[in-house]
């Protein structure tokens, strides 16, 4: 599916009850092919249909008057900065044709 060079400097600090992710991570260079990636989610990565919104527990509690469980994720922060390579590349047969056809229909 592609092949990415990350560089990390992340740390953990904090409390157990309250965890913190702090540092710095950064894509050096990569290659990431996305159609096999976008062909995991179904025939196309294209909306054809209508979106249904399904409430999540916190906001079902929420409309019933109770407060949900906190999970271990509510307390966690993050502090870090992500930075992208400008040598970084994403490839995929039905975006370029799409792009290709866009550039086309702009002449």
């Amino acid at each position: 599916m592609g092949n990415v060079r990350v560089n990390s400097d992340l740390r953990i600090a904090g409390e157990l009850t309250a965890p913190r992710v702090e540092g710095d991570l950064g894509v050096s260079t990569g290659v990431v092919n996305l159609d096999p990636i976008l062909a995991r989610f179904g025939e196309s990565a294209y909306a054809t249909e209508q979106t249904e919104m399904h409430l999540t527990a916190d906001e079902a509690a929420a409309r019933q008057g109770q407060a949900a469980a906190p999970s271990a994720f509510d307390a966690l922060q993050m502090d870090v900065h992500a930075d992208g390579a400008e040598r970084s590349r994403r490839q995929g047969e039905t975006i370029c044709r799409r792009r290709a056809r866009r550039s086309a229909s702009a002449r």
